[in-house]
């Protein structure tokens, strides 16, 4: 089986990058409708850090058997460029509806418990 060509790894790159804002905007929406202390707010930030370390590195080993080129950075920052332009807003929205109505589910089971 022979590898991708160097246009192949670049757009596997930027849907990397796509995939990382994708997984920000979770952790943004769940901190809008989720009040968190600071604290808590700095251990979602190592968990999406690490997260997105474990990511990265992964897909370089995966995708281009672990050699690393400088337009895989470029590529991964184009992918979060093209996310937050076009979709970012709509999955922040859907986001955010889905951590209300589980807000609010969570709520309802607390107040039946009382």
């Amino acid at each position: 089986m022979e590898g991708l060509n160097q246009g192949q790894e670049f757009l596997c790159y930027c849907i990397v990058g796509m995939f990382l804002c994708f997984i920000f905007d979770i952790f943004r929406s769940s901190r809008y409708i989720f009040k968190t202390s600071d604290l808590i707010t700095y251990i979602e930030d190592g968990i999406f850090l690490s997260l997105s370390a474990v990511i990265v590195v992964s897909s370089i080993l995966l995708i281009s058997k672990g050699m690393l080129r400088f337009y895989i950075i470029l590529a991964v920052c184009l992918g979060i460029l093209v996310y937050s332009l076009t979709i970012s807003k709509v999955c922040v929205i859907m986001f955010k509806s889905i951590f209300k109505a589980i807000r609010f589910l969570v709520n309802k089971i607390m107040e039946m418990h009382k």
